[in-house]
């Protein structure tokens, strides 16, 4: 038996139980027969290409991984939908934390008595531009010449 074809039914048998398929429920969803993936798992058969597409598809596994007798999974959009869902969930958790301690923040200043300066930069960009007219005048925009 070749080592290489020995190693790819080791990888399809272990992503098979990763996935918790039975080897019949595996046959099924690869249009194989049970006589033939016992063969390819036990690394006496080498799959023909459309079951090792199709085994990969399954296994969500790249075919010339399994092939060489490797394991390279698959970035499917289902993976990265549930990556960003897991991430927003973590944002959320987040800006819920921040409003929690900006409350404690609030009864902490109240309790204490203690006045925060607010963080308003539109606010205070104003006031700048105010002080600046109140020292320099305001320049008016000369009148152009007509032109003829």
């Amino acid at each position: 038996m070749p080592v290489r074809l020995m190693k790819m039914g080791e990888c399809i048998q272990r992503l098979r139980e990763e996935k918790g398929y039975s080897i019949e429920e595996l046959a099924g969803l690869t249009l194989s027969s049970l006589e033939e993936l016992r063969k390819i798992e036990n690394g006496t058969q080498q799959p023909d290409k459309m079951t090792l597409t199709l085994l990969s598809n399954v296994l969500n596994v790249y075919p010339d991984s399994l092939q060489n007798g490797e394991i390279q999974y698959r970035n499917s959009q289902s993976n990265l939908i549930n990556l960003m869902k897991e991430t927003l969930e973590y944002l959320q958790e987040t800006e819920k934390d921040n409003k929690e301690i900006a409350e404690h923040i609030q009864k902490l200043q109240k309790k204490y008595n203690i006045e925060m300066k607010e963080e308003n930069p539109e606010k205070e960009k104003t006031e700048q531009v105010k002080k600046q007219e109140q020292i320099l005048p305001k320049k008016v925009p000369e009148e152009s010449a007509p032109k003829l």
